[in-house]
């Protein structure tokens, strides 16, 4: 096989397989502009594995106003934690279904936008005032819950049961509101099994 073929094969796998993904730069844990977040109060990130049928890591971030909160605080329904930047192209695609699921499951499950190297202006301008999506901003400013998931590419969610548990990851962009999608989440907002053809579908 030649390069060329190599090239072809490597980005029809990446679009079928982990939809569209920007890849994050890391230059350090100093958020960009000023951020709301206090830095003393930084949780330490966890050296844990991340995968499926694991505890999901504890974090600390700030919400849209600045009010330090756990993802352990979300614990007693599913949470939908994604990881996402304002300056990330497939991000700005796959939100507004986001915000179609959320509607769809709202209080069954919740719904996390875990906003990670960013300008936190630019990131609540988009979320707030372009969109006004009603789901949960959460802004890591010290990439705390970046770093404990390990996320290199954006954008990249974790589907984390009522008590804690990594029941999906799913890598790239996505269109919620398609068929399989919308199976997935009924199982995973039902609090049933969700399977690995169940993300595959999606």
């Amino acid at each position: 096989m030649n390069m060329k073929r190599l090239v072809i094969v490597a980005v029809v796998v990446t679009i079928v397989v982990g939809g569209l993904v920007t890849v994050l730069n890391f230059s350090g844990g100093e958020p960009s502009g000023t951020s709301i977040c206090p830095k003393d109060q930084v949780f330490p990130s966890e050296n844990s594995s991340i995968r499926i049928g694991e505890s999901a890591p504890e974090f600390i971030v700030c919400t849209a106003d600045g009010k330090l909160i756990k993802l352990s605080d979300y614990r007693g329904k599913p949470a939908f934690v994604n990881f996402w930047a304002s300056w990330c192209p497939a991000c700005r695609v796959e939100m507004p279904s986001m915000e179609k699921i959320h509607q769809t499951y709202r209080g069954r499950m919740y719904m996390l936008a875990v906003n990670v190297q960013d300008n936190e202006a630019s990131a609540r301008a988009f979320f707030s005032e372009e969109h006004n999506f009603s789901y949960t901003l959460l802004i890591d400013a010290y990439n705390n819950a970046n770093d404990a998931y390990r996320v290199r590419g954006i954008p990249q969610t974790f589907l984390v049961s009522s008590d804690g548990i990594i029941q999906g990851i799913i890598i790239g962009a996505r269109d919620w509101m398609s068929s399989g999608c919308v199976s997935l989440m009924d199982a995973f907002a039902s609090g049933k099994e969700v399977t690995r053809a169940m993300i595959r579908g999606c």
